[in-house]
C-alpha cells in the first residue's frame, strides 16, 4: 500500500487579494471616499481628475505586486520594534519579544 498526501483543491480566487476596478478594495475605498470628501464637501471639481490619477497609479502598482498593501502593512508594524541598525548593548543574535523569542520550541 503505497502513500498518497491528501490533497484538496483550493479555487484561485480564494488565494488572491479582493479587487475593485484593478486596486486593493480597501484602497480604492479609501481613494474614493476622499475624492467624494474634496468634490463635495469642499467644492474642488478638478481633484476628480487628483483621484483618476490615484486610481490608475493604484492600479499599476497591483498590476506589479498585488500584495503590496499587505507587505506595506506589515513593514510599517515591524519598524517600531525591530531596529535592522547594531546598537551598542545588543546581544548577539537575540531576537526581540514577539519574534520567537522566550517562545518554548
Amino acid at each position: 500500500m503505497e502513500y498518497e498526501p491528501r490533497v484538496t483543491p483550493i479555487h484561485p480566487s480564494l488565494l488572491e487579494p479582493r479587487l475593485f476596478a484593478g486596486v486593493e478594495r480597501s484602497l480604492a475605498i479609501m481613494n474614493g471616499t476622499l475624492t467624494m470628501v474634496m468634490v463635495m464637501g469642499l467644492q474642488i471639481v478638478a481633484y476628480i481628475a487628483v483621484g483618476i490619477l490615484f486610481h490608475l497609479i493604484f492600479a499599476y502598482i497591483t498590476k506589479i505586486d498585488d500584495k503590496y498593501v499587505k507587505a506595506y502593512l506589515l513593514y510599517n508594524k515591524q519598524a517600531d520594534v525591530y531596529q535592522p541598525w547594531p546598537m551598542a548593548n545588543q546581544k548577539i543574535n537575540e531576537r526581540p519579544f514577539g519574534y520567537g523569542r522566550g517562545l518554548l520550541l
